[in-house]
């Protein structure tokens, strides 16, 4: 043996109590394990509680629109009604937040903080400055009534993404009868 004693391993109840006090909400916390049978003396230890960012508050993004560059609206959050510190409580970081559709925002907490916190925007395109509409024509016959042409093909630009009816446009007609 080399004068250090072989480890062993204690039963909480049986050869030790554990205490804890200042372990409810954040800051520093306190463990006190107390030797019980055959053993002896105690030691205490020190820890910190950390806020779980994850369940902050964020106040909703509303629709962004859509401008082809990325696009980083501001996020606020609260936890228990006191505002957050973007750089001092957390980190932001985006992502799908170019194209028109679902953004995401990752808030990491920094600082007193740990965890994440995921929170979604939409991007939203005017779909009249690059709809090009393929198939419609612009001459049809008058029939006596309501004429509705039927329509090819939707896209986003010439030969850009095709766009799905009742998904990303709704259809109506006006001015087709007479």
């Amino acid at each position: 043996m080399n004068g250090n004693p072989e480890p062993v391993t204690l039963a909480e109840g049986v050869d030790y109590e554990v205490e804890y006090s200042d372990n409810q909400g954040t800051g520093s916390g306190t463990v006190r394990i107390t030797g019980i049978g055959n053993y002896t003396g105690e030691v205490t230890k020190s820890f910190n509680i950390l806020m779980n960012i994850s369940f902050a508050e964020a106040e909703p993004i509303g629709l962004q629109e859509y401008t082809g560059q990325a696009i980083t609206p501001e996020l606020k959050l609260t936890m228990d009604g006191a505002p957050l510190t973007l750089n001092v409580d957390y980190t932001l970081e985006y992502s799908d937040n170019v194209e028109a559709g679902v953004a995401t925002i990752t808030a990491t907490g920094i600082g007193a903080y740990r965890g994440t916190k995921v929170v979604t925007f939409e991007i939203g395109r005017d779909i009249s400055e690059v709809v090009e509409v393929v198939g419609l024509g612009e001459n049809h016959l008058y029939t006596g009534k309501a004429v509705e042409p039927k329509v090819g093909k939707v896209t986003l630009g010439a030969g850009g993404m095709v766009l799905t009816k009742d998904v990303d446009y709704t259809l109506s007609y006006a001015n087709n009868v007479n």
